[in-house]
């Protein structure tokens, strides 16, 4: 099964594991494998987490 990710700017799909090196792709699977879950839905939570990361970051850097 090959994951497809279309990045907004271009209408090219590109496979997944182009921006992901080796070791990133199998902790990624292993991670999916485990949680007995989609990689779509394993990658939309992890930028969810990702974002929420920055926006306190950023919140943080502002408030100083």
């Amino acid at each position: 099964m090959k994951i497809l990710y279309r990045p907004m700017c271009t209408a090219k799909t590109q496979p997944l594991k182009i921006y992901l090196d080796k070791e990133q792709h199998l902790l990624l699977k292993i991670l999916c494998a485990l949680e007995q879950r989609s990689m779509n839905s394993v990658i939309t939570e992890l930028i969810a987490d990702w974002i929420e990361e920055k926006k306190e970051v950023h919140k943080n850097i502002i408030n100083m």
